[in-house]
């Protein structure tokens, strides 16, 4: 709509310049220059109206292709209606070229465009003249002292442009409690020196040290351009940002190459199995960029190169998976990015081409782990394991590829001892991936759930590539009820094991930072250091299966505990049935709860059968080093 009322307004003011030159009784004739001279500024007026309607379709959605046409279009009406309104005037244009491209969130922003347009007055006996003309809005913050910023704004030809106000200078900050980008006008008018600098008081809540800038002009062109402090006072260029990630030199230079799952969010956020990692220093929101721009690289051990990620559309704040995001996209808070980092990586770069020309690179899209997924046969393979989704009311089968082959099964989301039916086939929301697969499914319960009603259920499956193991999210949603709702039985999942000779072990608690094991078969302790992040079946050999989760996972079993005031929670185990449960309401029955709950239980799902003590979850001898330590003892990462 405002795209629309710029473009009335711009065809009133051309064809009011046309009605001027044919009502005008004037005294004088009217020079074959003042016509030119008209024509060409009418023609200018349009095309700084056409820049800047292309930059705020690129603004809006990223999409180049759209845009271009749109603007095509939205010029071709301004020409027409020109060339039609007054029949005496007799003008013909003839569109030759038109040019548009804009390069946001660098050092240097701009926005720009050319056109070539021919043109005749034959009542003014004026035939094949050609406008060339160009129009732009360049922005180039220069440096930051205090809290002033030194902006020079250049327009047409990089003269200097001298016309703006406050209201034409934008910071973008990023709110934490909406989870989008918004935009600060300063408080006062900037002082403007004739070379085009601008002197402008950051608004309140703007970080000196590192910002983003958008400027529009009277045309509507806008252009964005990103600071960032260097050496002194002088800019360095804001496209990308580096994660610093530490390691527990003494837990991880023995384990072999275990791959963590990273996911990357707007907010600055990186998480490991739905809980943030440990953070030394501020977040580094990520700025409306369009997808195709964005390129990932990592240190591994000491060579920095580029590696595969993929972008992911989620929805209802991160728990509802959509698919692979299109690259013409702008990354906002539906948005992640997903990548794999193991102890060897030191550093992770994510950075970008803020230009509208930018090609999304090959590391975004190209499939090389995932070559062997078949969702016709519901078989997914990520190079170490196999998930069979064939019959998810019997359990989703990982298996190991490697031999000897070792097996789990998993069921999930069991409620008042109801397992549910699944009426609906798997949704395969990414498949052939580049670092991972996404499926989802929807728990039903035939005839309902007895004594729970108004309940609702999700879970969702990531198998990411290289890993021996796959993550789970299942989810609760009780919604407020009249009718009484009394829970005997809520299992988040029960984990069945091959069979064989095995010990189970669980984590319950540690001594000097390494875990106490257990063989007990029920743990119910409540929200108290976080006591069992993880359980095994494991036999002589370190051949076996088990889940491992994050603190606030471990704590979440424990989610009914405060509801009735006694350790209802539990991890469960049956040694002679070889399975393994993760059970919120199991020790004591949650009667009369008619209050609204939604709880997503995350966690991820181990199988191992490589001899190498270090493989699995906590060796069954010879050392106390294993997967535990990739929940236990994360890397802190460092944003800069």
């Amino acid at each position: 709509m405002a795209a629309f009322l710029v473009l009335v307004i711009m065809i009133s003011a051309i064809i009011a310049a046309f009605n001027r030159i044919q009502d005008n009784p004037f005294k004088e004739p009217v020079t074959l220059s003042d016509s030119l001279k008209t024509v060409s500024n009418s023609l200018h007026k349009l095309l700084g109206f056409s820049v800047g309607y292309y930059g705020s379709i690129i603004k809006l959605t990223g999409n180049v292709t759209y845009a271009k046409e749109k603007t095509s279009s939205y010029l071709q009406s301004g020409l027409e209606t020109v060339a039609h309104e007054d029949i005496n005037s007799g003008v013909s244009l003839s569109l030759q070229q038109m040019l548009v491209s804009t390069n946001w969130f660098g050092k240097q922003g701009f926005t720009k465009g050319s056109l070539i347009v021919n043109y005749s007055i034959p009542t003014l006996g004026i035939y094949g003249v050609k406008y060339s003309g160009s129009a732009s809005l360049t922005v180039n913050i220069q440096q930051t002292v205090g809290s002033t910023c030194y902006v020079q704004v250049l327009g047409d030809n990089d003269e200097p442009n001298l016309s703006l106000t406050k209201n034409d200078l934008n910071f973008l900050k990023y709110d934490s409690s909406k989870g989008t980008w918004i935009y600060i006008n300063p408080t006062y008018d900037p002082i403007i020196s004739n070379s085009g600098i601008y002197s402008i008081t950051l608004p309140s809540g703007i970080n000196p040290d590192a910002y983003y800038l958008q400027v529009t002009d009277a045309r509507g062109i806008v252009s964005s351009s990103g600071y960032v402090r260097g050496i002194g006072n002088n800019n360095k260029d804001l496209t990308s940002y580096t994660y610093t990630f530490t390691w527990d030199p003494t837990l991880y230079n023995t384990l072999n190459e275990p791959n963590m799952e990273i996911e990357l969010l707007q907010n600055g956020t990186l998480r490991w199995l739905g809980q943030s990692l440990p953070l030394s220093g501020t977040a580094r929101p990520i700025a409306p960029i369009p997808v195709k721009g964005f390129h990932l690289n990592q240190t591994i051990n000491g060579i920095n190169e580029e590696v595969p990620f993929q972008i992911e559309d989620w929805g209802s704040n991160y728990r509802v998976p959509y698919g692979m995001t299109s690259n013409s996209t702008i990354f906002d808070d539906n948005c992640m990015i997903v990548f794999l980092i193991n102890h060897h990586v030191s550093k992770v770069t994510l950075w970008w081409d803020g230009s509208d020309t930018a090609v999304q690179t090959k590391y975004a899209y190209n499939n090389i782990y995932f070559t062997n997924d078949n969702t016709g046969n519901n078989l997914l393979d990520n190079g170490k394991i196999t998930l069979d989704l064939s019959n998810f009311a019997n359990g989703v089968k990982s298996t190991t590829k490697s031999t000897p082959s070792v097996s789990s099964w998993i069921n999930f989301a069991r409620v008042n001892n109801i397992v549910p039916t699944y009426g609906s086939a798997v949704s395969y929301t990414i498949t052939h991936g580049v670092v991972r697969d996404v499926v989802q499914q929807e728990p039903e319960w035939s005839g309902g759930v007895p004594n729970s009603p108004d309940l609702y259920g999700h879970i969702v499956i990531t198998l990411p590539a290289n890993s021996n193991y796959y993550t789970y999210r299942v989810r609760n949603i009780f919604v407020p009820t009249s009718i009484t709702r009394n829970l005997a039985d809520l299992s988040v999942l029960q984990l069945k094991a091959p069979t064989g000779s095995y010990t189970q072990l669980t984590e319950d608690g540690q001594n000097s930072g390494i875990p106490i094991t257990s063989t007990n078969a029920l743990f119910s302790d409540g929200m108290t250091a976080h006591q069992h992040q993880w359980s095994e079946y494991i036999d002589a050999s370190n051949l076996g299966v088990g889940i491992f989760m994050r603190s606030n996972f471990n704590d979440l079993i424990y989610a009914f505990d405060n509801v009735i005031g006694q350790h209802t929670g539990t991890i469960s185990l049956n040694p002679s049935q070889k399975t393994l449960e993760v059970d919120p309401v199991n020790r004591f029955a949650v009667n009369g709860f008619s209050q609204s709950l939604d709880a997503t239980w995350v966690g991820g799902v181990v199988n191992f059968n490589s001899g190498n003590p270090v493989d699995s979850i906590y060796p069954s001898s010879s050392g106390h080093l294993g997967l535990w330590v990739l929940v236990e003892y994360p890397p802190t990462v460092a944003p800069s």
